[in-house]
């Protein structure tokens, strides 16, 4: 997904659990733990939300794909995403999602010219 070396993704894959290294991303209810290396105008990393948090309404204004690593994640379409699952998204699409109660949802995400806030 990342286009990186397996012992990079291994070792960021290891890593996800542990508190430290997370930031608070400007999408309210996110953390985000940021990769080097995206391409030209994307950030790719992790996510992290917590369970039980819904992530506001937004606008895509590029291409996104998530990768649910560990939870389930509720969009707002009705689709439900468990982990192995992508869940791509065009510019253009609005929605919000929602981590289940009882496990922080995991995501790998890769995402073109960001999001708006609705």
């Amino acid at each position: 997904m990342f286009g990186i070396p397996v012992d990079r993704a291994r070792d960021a894959l290891l890593r996800l659990p542990e508190t430290e290294g997370w930031e608070i991303s400007a999408m309210p209810g996110l953390f985000q733990r940021l990769m080097d290396g995206a391409p030209p105008n994307c950030i790719m990393g992790f996510i992290r939300v917590p369970a039980g948090v819904n992530v506001p309404w937004h606008e895509h204004l590029g291409f996104e794909d998530t990768l649910v690593l560990a939870g389930v994640l509720r969009d707002s379409d009705g689709q439900v995403y468990l982990p192995g699952e992508a869940m791509p998204k065009s510019v253009g699409t609005t929605h919000t999602f929602l981590a289940d109660e009882g496990v922080d949802l995991y995501c790998a995400v890769i995402l073109e010219n960001g999001w708006n806030l609705l």
